[in-house]
């Protein structure tokens, strides 16, 4: 499983350095197949001329992190730790970026509760 998680780290931070910003970037946009992970579901991504800079790339990161939290909140296993082990791939060793990301990662945390009424209402 770490290696899955590995490859999910680095399979998002090669599209955010390939300059591709996923419009729908959840954990149901992710194929594994013979333990290799593919990001799918990409017709209305946008394309950059370069790497996706830090907003971008935060947005996200944001939107996949939301989809994690509604994958547990229906009962789905992905621990804490899992999502650092995934952070982990993508940003290399710590560094400004990842403080950076985890600062606005705690910022959004609140939000997330408006989320869960609404997965309440449609689950």
């Amino acid at each position: 499983q770490k290696a899955i998680l590995k490859q999910i780290g680095n399979q998002l931070a090669a599209m955010h350095e390939a300059g591709i910003k996923h419009a729908d970037l959840h954990l149901k946009n992710l194929l594994v197949k013979d333990k290799q992970v593919f990001v799918i579901d990409l017709d209305n991504a946008k394309i950059s001329n370069g790497p996706l800079g830090v907003f971008g790339a935060t947005q996200n990161l944001l939107r996949f992190y939301r989809s994690i939290e509604k994958f547990r909140y229906q009962g789905g296993i992905f621990s804490q730790t899992d999502w650092e082990e995934t952070l982990t791939a993508y940003f290399g060793s710590a560094n400004e970026k990842h403080r950076r990301f985890l600062f606005w990662q705690k910022a959004f945390k609140p939000v997330f509760w408006f989320h869960k009424l609404f997965w309440k209402q449609t689950a």
